[in-house]
């Protein structure tokens, strides 16, 4: 990596970042490295008053060797996440690529929850399952700021997933990880019950100790996995994914 000052770059800087650059100039121990080629980008870069920008082939990094005044920080940009996925979307996703999983659809009002509920009795389901959609686990032993109490419901009949989610819909519900506040639950799933006779846990998730991917899997699969981690940390395997070599 190369340093260089603000004015060895200005080639490659537009008008708005080289007038933010030289106002940064005059501050002093500081090191630039090729620095992005807008302000908008530069500005998304800074969160903090102690950081320095370098550069490799995948992009711009802070590093915390430098102050930067307070006229950058204004403008930083907010950070957002794009990854949240909910049940029903992960199991579109499934399905597209061949994966089995429960036949079943999404519904945002309890009419309609009840006409897919119909639909998959027509086709036989024994057991109808309705589950209300949040980003976070451990819905089944949540409740509702209601007092209504599970997110997740196995029922016997289109009327009874119509009324249970007229008490879900709308109304907010809380988990061991959503905090006291709860998330709002807009979309219920309803799918058919299915019968198994072992229950396995896999999952990908990523790790800020392993710096990526890591796969954790555990023969004593179901709901509860984080007491299970708990009770017996033998049981849950982990295992870290070389990027690179996959």
């Amino acid at each position: 990596w190369v340093s260089a000052g603000p004015e060895q770059h200005n080639h490659v800087l537009s008008s708005s970042t080289r007038t933010m650059l030289r106002g940064v100039g005059k501050q002093p121990n500081l090191s630039f490295c090729c620095l992005p080629t807008s302000s908008s980008l530069l500005q998304s870069t800074i969160y903090n008053r102690n950081v320095s920008f370098l550069h490799n082939s995948r992009g711009f990094y802070p590093s915390a060797t430098c102050r930067i005044p307070r006229m950058l920080l204004r403008n930083r940009a907010e950070q957002r996440r794009f990854l949240n996925l909910h049940e029903y979307q992960s199991k579109g996703l499934m399905t597209s690529y061949g994966v089995r999983v429960q036949k079943g659809k999404v519904a945002s009002t309890p009419k309609e929850a009840r006409n897919i509920a119909e639909e998959l009795v027509s086709e036989d389901a024994k057991e109808l399952i309705l589950k209300a959609q949040i980003h976070a686990g451990g819905r089944g032993q949540g409740h509702f700021d209601t007092g209504f109490q599970g997110g997740v419901q196995v029922l016997g009949n289109a009327k009874e997933v119509e009324e249970n989610a007229m008490k879900m819909l709308g109304n907010s519900l809380i988990t061991k990880q959503t905090g006291p506040e709860g998330q709002l639950v807009s979309k219920v799933l309803v799918h058919e019950g299915v019968t198994f006779s072992r229950e396995l846990y896999l999952a990908i998730l990523m790790d800020r100790n392993h710096n990526g991917p890591i796969i954790i899997s555990s023969v004593e699969g179901g709901m509860d996995i984080e007491e299970v981690a708990a009770k017996d940390p033998t049981a849950i395997h982990t295992r870290a994914i070389n990027i690179e070599k996959g």
